[in-house]
Formats: C-alpha cells, sequence, structure tokens
C-alpha cells in the first residue's frame, strides 16, 4: 500500500500546473463530499449530539449553584458554631429540661384525651383547653423544637456525607464540607450532653470556672431565646441540605433569543462533528496533493509524525471537553454578584466558545510535535527551551490561575497538562533531534 501511495505521489511530479489545480479541486470536492455526509449523519443524531455538547454547560451550573450554596451553609454551620460558644452548658441543660417537661406533659396530655370520651363536658373542656394552650404553646402538635435538634444534626450530616460522594461537590470544596461535618457532629454532641439529666462533668467544670455558680431565671429565659434561634438556624441548614442532596441538574438552561437561533445552532453542531469525523480524510487528501513537491527522504521523514498529531488532537479535544470547558465555564459563569447580576446563557454564544476552546485546545496539544519539527529542522536548538523552561511554566500557571477558581487544585489541574506538553517537547526533541545533528556534523566534518 505504501509503495503505491508513493508511486502516485511520484506522478505528480510530472504534472504539468493544470494538471495539479484539477488534481486541487478533486480532491477538496471528496473532502467536502465526506464532510456533507458526516454532517448529515451528525443531524440525524442531533438531539443525543447536543445533549452532549451541551453537557459542560450543566456541569458548570452544577458547580456554580453547589459553591454558592456551600458558601451559604459554611456561613451559617459557623454562626452556630461561634453561638454554640457563647452559651453556658448549665442553663442549656435547664432549658432543655424544661423542654423535656413540657414534652413529658403533653404526652401525658394526649394519653388522657385517648381515654377520655368522645361526648360530654370532658370532651369539651379538652378542645377549650387546647384553643387556649396553642397560643400560650406553640408545641401542642408539633413537639419542642429544641428536642428535634440532635435528630436534625445527625441527618443534616447524612445528608453531607451522601453529598461528599456525589458530583454536587464544588471543585476543591471538600475541605469545606468536611468542616460542616465536623461542626454538625461536634454541635449533636453538645447538645446531647446538655440535654441530659447530668451534664457532661467536663463541660461542666469548665462552665464552672468561668461562670457564677448560679444561673439566674433572666439567664435561662435569655440562654432559651438562643437556642430557639440556632434550632431555627439547624433547620434551616437541614431544609438546604435536602434540597441540595436532591439536585439532579441544577442551573438555568441555555437562551434562544431568535427563532431561527436553535435551527442554525443545530446546524452549526453537524457542520462541526461532521468536519472533525471527516479530518482525518481531510488530511490524507491534502498529504498526498503536498507530498509531491517533498523528496522521498522528506517523505519518510514526516509521515510518522502525522498519526502523532492526531492523537496529540484528540488528546487536546478530550482535554478541553472534560476539563477546561467545565472549569473556565464554571469560573466565568459564576463571576460576579448573583444578587446584582442575573446571568443568562444563550446557545449561540455557548457553543462559539465551545468550538473555540476545543480547537485552539487540540492545536496547543500540538505542542510537542512543534517543538520537535523545529528542533529537527535546526531552526531552534534544544537548549533554547531549557533556557525558557521556567518562562513556560510561569506562563502554564497563569494562565490555569486565570481560567480557574482561586485554588491550587483547580490551578494545577489546568497548568499541570501544559507544563507536561512543554517537557514532553523537551524530551521528544532530544530523542527525535538526535539524527539531524549527527548528520549535520558528518556534513561538517566531511
Amino acid at each position: 500500500m505504501s509503495m503505491q501511495n508513493e508511486s502516485h505521489e511520484d506522478s505528480l511530479e510530472t504534472m504539468s500546473f493544470g494538471d495539479h489545480l484539477e488534481e486541487l479541486r478533486a480532491r477538496l470536492i471528496r473532502s467536502l463530499l465526506v464532510v456533507v455526509v458526516f454532517a448529515g449523519i451528525a443531524l440525524v443524531y442531533q438531539s443525543e449530539l447536543m445533549t452532549i455538547v451541551t453537557a459542560p454547560h450543566r456541569k458548570a451550573m452544577l458547580q456554580i449553584e453547589s459553591s454558592r450554596v456551600s458558601q451559604t451553609l459554611s456561613t451559617e454551620t459557623a454562626e452556630i458554631e461561634n453561638t454554640i460558644r457563647e452559651l453556658d452548658i448549665r442553663a442549656v441543660n435547664l432549658c432543655l429540661q424544661q423542654a423535656i417537661d413540657r414534652s413529658d406533659w403533653w404526652q401525658r396530655w394526649d394519653r388522657f384525651k385517648e381515654d377520655a370520651p368522645a361526648d360530654g363536658p370532658i370532651s369539651e373542656l379538652i378542645l377549650l383547653f387546647e384553643e387556649r394552650a396553642e397560643d400560650l404553646d406553640g408545641t401542642l402538635k408539633t413537639g419542642d423544637p429544641l428536642l428535634r435538634v440532635p435528630a436534625s444534626l445527625a441527618y443534616s450530616e447524612s445528608l453531607l456525607a451522601r453529598i461528599r460522594e456525589s458530583d454536587k461537590v464544588p471543585w476543591g470544596g471538600q475541605g469545606a464540607l468536611e468542616e460542616m461535618q465536623k461542626v454538625l457532629r461536634s454541635t449533636a454532641d453538645y447538645w446531647q450532653a446538655a440535654q441530659a439529666e447530668v451534664p457532661d462533668e467536663t463541660a461542666l467544670e469548665e462552665a464552672k470556672a468561668s461562670e457564677p455558680k448560679t444561673v439566674s431565671p433572666a439567664e435561662v429565659t435569655a440562654t432559651e431565646e438562643k437556642l430557639r434561634d440556632l434550632a431555627e438556624k439547624i433547620e434551616k441548614v437541614e431544609e438546604r441540605l435536602v434540597d441540595w442532596a436532591r439536585w439532579f441538574e441544577k442551573g438555568k438552561p441555555l437562551v434562544l433569543l431568535a427563532y431561527t437561533e436553535a435551527f442554525f445552532a443545530y446546524l452549526k453542531l453537524g457542520l462541526f462533528l461532521g468536519l472533525i469525523c471527516a479530518l482525518p480524510w481531510i488530511s490524507a487528501e491534502a498529504w498526498q496533493f503536498i507530498a509531491a513537491g517533498l523528496y522521498p527522504g522528506e517523505r519518510r521523514s514526516v509521515r510518522p509524525f502525522l498519526p502523532v498529531a492526531f492523537l496529540l488532537l484528540a488528546a487536546g479535544v478530550n482535554f478541553a471537553y472534560w476539563i477546561l470547558v467545565p472549569v473556565g465555564l464554571s469560573f466565568l459563569g459564576g463571576y460576579g454578584d448573583p444578587s446584582l447580576l442575573a446571568a443568562s446563557f444563550t446557545l449561540k454564544d455557548y457553543m462559539g466558545l465551545v468550538f473555540t476552546l476545543v480547537l485552539g485546545m487540540g492545536l496547543i496539544f500540538q505542542l510537542p510535535l512543534l517543538m520537535v519539527l523545529l528542533s529537527r529542522t535546526g531552526l531552534v536548538e534544544v537548549s533554547f527551551f531549557r533556557e525558557y523552561r521556567k518562562v513556560a511554566i510561569m506562563t502554564a500557571v497563569v494562565f490555569g490561575a486565570f481560567l480557574t477558581p482561586p485554588d491550587v487544585v483547580t490551578q494545577m489541574l489546568m497548568a499541570g497538562p501544559l507544563v507536561l506538553l512543554y517537557e514532553l517537547g523537551i524530551y521528544a526533541s532530544i530523542f527525535f533531534g538526535k539524527p539531524h545533528r549527527q548528520e549535520n556534523a558528518l556534513d561538517d566534518t566531511a
């Protein structure tokens, strides 16, 4: 097969200028037909392909919403922790014991109602009493919120553990969620110790060392108000975590600003994917046409780099789709105060940005190949790449910091591949550049 290609390429050298133009026209038409065929196939499956293409948007929106909820929960749990530190465990114990006593009284009242006759003055007295008691005590039917706090904290902690195992965790946010779990766990331990009939001795001794030995009724009343506010905050945290755990996809869908926008977006998607799928064929046609003007030795030296170029292109496209686009969109889409800026992302702008980033990263991943070609041709020495290694690393880090949230993990996730590509290019230049330099040395000696 390679012998046939070489004979065909050799035959092109003897063509006239008009024959070359005719050959170029035929290859362009064949390439265009291949693009149209693949684009038509892509349009048949346009809904499935649009779902795949817009997946980074949904992932980015999920990250944006998760980051905002995580920040809100982090603030609320910090407030809970600060409030707990200000409380006297003895006053808390008295408040919780009173809540337990009230709860026991209402349990006995429920048993009394069950045993009471359905008709008669006793049943009317029960109704009259409950109408008045409802205004005086909000725990008549719902139970005292102070006694539900330990169960709420335990459930919230289990929800956080479930969220940490899902894809809803903000990038670099595992530490914040772990800190929230610690706060909820320590608050539950404190509450259970204070709710016991005899508080924890260690906590009690610490309280005695810094507080008076007796607790006044005014202190108990003030502590109860703080505890009820704290119980409301804990209930709100539980509600946020329940809503967060139920998310499947969060964030607004892409917006259409014109009737024709969706049609042209699907058409652009089909043509783009058709071009990507037909790229090997187009490259083969272009190579066969260009190779006619090269010497046999030049053809043999260039051919091995063609499959490498496609592998690097595929690696760049996958890196952009799975990492660069979601990370970049989550940073750009979450920038600014949501209370001041209402974000609406259009399908047209999204697809233009995604196609640019995907193709751009496909070209950037050709960096090692470009470095090898420059080294083999003698235009740039390997020592030049080594000398400017620090500049290349700094550029990659700045590029990663610009497109990612302000944490080390995601910055390195972005800058790391670029640094690896540069290092790979240096080693590849050393390995593949030796034959060229050796031939030059032999020529100089002769």
